[in-house]
């Protein structure tokens, strides 16, 4: 793979990261409406609704898309086999989904009642709205997965940005013009994405045909279903939290605690759809030529590095301007807890790094739920300690806990196999210290606007010079980088 193949690999990279972001990206558009017009008891319902979408979602899929993002490549130069093959794992989750839907009728109620104390939240409607948004989610997801491997970027925009722009746009419209709460804004956004999965299912099936193999799925859920323990755990490990918080505390503080981990969650969604993005690729290079392509691989996971790094300390420097100006007083509570909570998200990076080759090595991805199963459980356990006695930031300081628990099981499997191994240079050493730095004043919080604001934003003062140095140095004071002289920094 030569350097014209790595250049063209970032540029597909970014395309892809910037469409698979779209999706994610409306509660990041709308939420600074939300934050301005809902109040936290209306936005608190909104999240604990998504907790309950994102549980629901991961039986919809039911490991499946997972399964499917690996087989693609078995499939894929016989056109006949891999259309079958789509159409059996499409029809799979339509068909879970429907389970999901009766069984919610059936037991939805007594569930609801057993994990959440305030009678506001019921089954109905937002019990009801949760299962439906699953379904959808779940439709689309599989087909942008099969957008991103085929290369079809064409696609791939037409459903990213639809998804988007509907979702978007009815949300917006039930607040701003219909001045809706919490169940107007669940509403729109299910028909917003009900909308792009009706026209996705029709367009699949008219142009494909629907075919099934009870042998394509068979091998699928072998693969699968350990997947599904793996997604269930880490559900539990990323948004359990949310249910402990209403129980112990109240459906306002989840609104709290909602916000401070929307805006440091920024970090991990630009991570996640950065690794939709680069999967398909790493995993196909390391299949053909893993020592020739390790070097090019190794830079291109640098630089992701370097760009997560920087978006997380861009959010802490941006976060106590946005938060005291542009939301309502009862969220300025928010605001001690991000930098907590982006301590945990950049543990992620290297928790992504260090899990990509054990994806690729069938008995280390047996492995996998087992990971998130401690990690599930430590971050119950973590906020059962500390929720009780220091609220909020209890809560943020057992994220922050469980993620090391998670980065110290992944570290372990990660060097105890010997086939891949990626080089990240001085990226740990730069990592730690920002993270350091954010404990500091996490722990010695800071009073007033305008000292935040300079005690927030000095980390990227400090990285923005030392890549201003670094890129003086390889290049001069040239916009057009010659990237084999970066190619000493990436």
């Amino acid at each position: 793979m030569a350097d014209s193949t790595f250049r063209r690999l970032v540029r597909g990279t970014f395309f892809y990261t910037l469409l698979g972001f779209l999706p994610l990206a409306a509660r990041f558009v709308l939420f600074p409406v939300f934050v301005r017009y809902l109040s936290p008891f209306d936005y608190g319902l909104i999240s604990l609704t998504n907790t309950l979408t994102a549980a629901l979602t991961i039986f919809a899929v039911f490991g499946l898309e997972s399964a499917f993002g690996l087989y693609y490549f078995s499939y894929r130069r016989t056109p006949q086999l891999l259309r079958t093959y789509f159409s059996t794992i499409l029809t799979s989750v339509l068909v879970i989904g429907l389970v999901l839907v009766l069984l919610g009728q059936w037991v939805g109620p007594a569930v609801i009642d057993a994990l959440f104390k305030d009678p506001a939240f019921a089954y109905a409607p937002f019990g009801q709205i949760a299962v439906l948004v699953a379904i959808t989610t779940a439709v689309n997801s599989l087909v942008l997965s099969y957008y991103r491997s085929s290369q079809q970027p064409e696609r791939y925009f037409v459903v990213a940005v639809a998804s988007f722009l509907l979702s978007t746009a009815a949300e917006a419209v039930a607040i701003l013009v219909l001045q809706q709460g919490a169940m107007g804004v669940l509403v729109a956004r299910l028909i917003g994405a009900a909308v792009v999965a009706l026209l996705v299912i029709g367009y699949v099936y008219a142009t494909g045909g629907m075919r099934f193999s009870w042998r394509m799925l068979s091998r699928s859920l072998a693969y699968g279903l350990p997947i599904l323990v793996y997604l269930f755990f880490g559900f539990v490990y990323n948004s359990y939290d949310r249910v402990l918080i209403e129980n112990f505390l109240s459906v306002p503080q989840v609104a709290v605690f909602s916000t401070a981990f929307t805006i440091a969650s920024i970090v991990e969604v630009f991570l996640q759809a950065i690794q939709a993005a680069t999967y398909p690729a790493i995993f196909e290079a390391y299949k053909r030529d893993p020592a020739g392509n390790a070097d090019h691989i190794d830079r291109l996971i640098r630089l992701q590095g370097w760009a997560m790094l920087f978006i997380g300390i861009g959010i802490l420097a941006a976060s106590p301007l946005f938060i005291h100006r542009f939301t309502r007083p009862e969220y300025l509570p928010a605001l001690p807890l991000i930098p907590w909570l982006l301590v945990g998200f950049l543990m992620r990076f290297f928790y992504v790094v260090w899990t990509t080759p054990l994806f690729f090595i069938a008995r280390y991805t047996r492995q996998l739920p087992w990971l998130n199963v401690v990690c599930g459980l430590a971050v119950v356990g973590f906020n059962l300690l500390l929720l009780p006695p220091l609220g909020l930031v209890g809560a943020a300081l057992a994220m922050v806990l469980a993620r090391g628990v998670q980065l110290a099981v992944t570290a372990m499997l990660y060097y105890r196999q010997q086939q891949v191994r990626f080089s990240l240079r001085l990226q740990p050493v730069v990592y730690v210290a920002a993270m350091a730095y954010l404990l500091a004043i996490a722990l010695f919080p800071i009073e007033g606007l305008w000292p935040q604001t300079a005690a927030y934003a000095l980390p990227l003062v400090l990285l923005t010079g030392a890549a201003l140095v670094i890129w003086q140095r390889a290049l001069g004071w040239t916009l057009r980088p010659d990237w084999s002289r970066l190619k000493a920094y990436l």
